[in-house]
């Protein structure tokens, strides 16, 4: 299929810009283990949801913050 490769071709050869670069997130498998461990606490009745989220962006930000030396 040709018109798959138009945006592939227009990205190609040009310096990266700050909308260019895409998404580039350390430790997301750990992250998403994270997500999940929080979310099966909520599920057990161990904290509430709002906690799980709490926990989970906590927890989350942590992991990336050390990935990166932070």
């Amino acid at each position: 299929n040709p018109a798959r490769e138009i945006p592939i071709q227009q990205m190609m050869g040009k310096a990266p810009t700050e909308n260019s670069k895409g998404v580039r997130l350390v430790n997301l498998p750990q992250v998403r283990d994270i997500q999940n461990e929080e979310f099966e606490k909520m599920l057990a009745g161990q904290q509430t949801a709002q906690q799980a989220l709490d926990n989970a962006v906590e927890r989350g930000n942590k992991a990336i913050q050390e990935a990166i030396g932070n």
